[in-house]
């Protein structure tokens, strides 16, 4: 029981040295970085001033899509493919993970405009829908909506 002990304390002190260390600045220069997630072994966030969707391989920062007047807030994974919200148009964009733009979503299914305020929760849920279905499983109502 004495050598378990130990080892909890010994774990509990090296966890709270790891917490206490100084933060570092990852990227110094991201304008209103936003919504970010863990994606095939990168970090992707998007730069809401920037209308950008960024990747950080744990070195560099690298732009990999852009669109003027988006405002991204969000990306979320999708199948084989990314969604970033647009916060300032209302819409959703699905994004290939090399940066094409694959679709432009405005709608819901039922045709009401998509809003800003959606827009964040439809990519949660399509996020959601994405890891219970598996890779590459994603269906399209035939408003041309995400369900």
């Amino acid at each position: 029981m004495k050598p378990f002990i130990m080892a909890l304390v010994a774990a509990f002190s090296a966890s709270a040295a790891a917490l206490a260390a100084e933060p570092r600045v990852l990227v110094d220069k991201a304008a209103f970085p936003e919504g970010p997630a863990f994606i095939d072994g990168k970090l992707h966030y998007v730069e809401y001033s920037r209308n950008t969707l960024m990747t950080w391989d744990g070195k560099t920062a690298v732009p990999l899509w852009k669109l003027e007047g988006c405002g991204p807030s969000a990306v979320a994974p999708f199948g084989a493919d990314l969604l970033v919200t647009c916060y300032d148009n209302g819409t959703i964009a699905r994004v290939s993970k090399d940066g094409r733009m694959l679709a432009t979503y405005d709608k819901a299914e039922d045709g009401t405009p998509l809003s800003a305020r959606t827009t964040s929760r439809l990519t949660a849920r399509a996020a959601s829908i994405s890891r219970r279905r598996g890779p590459g499983s994603r269906t399209r109502s035939s408003a041309g909506c995400l369900t």
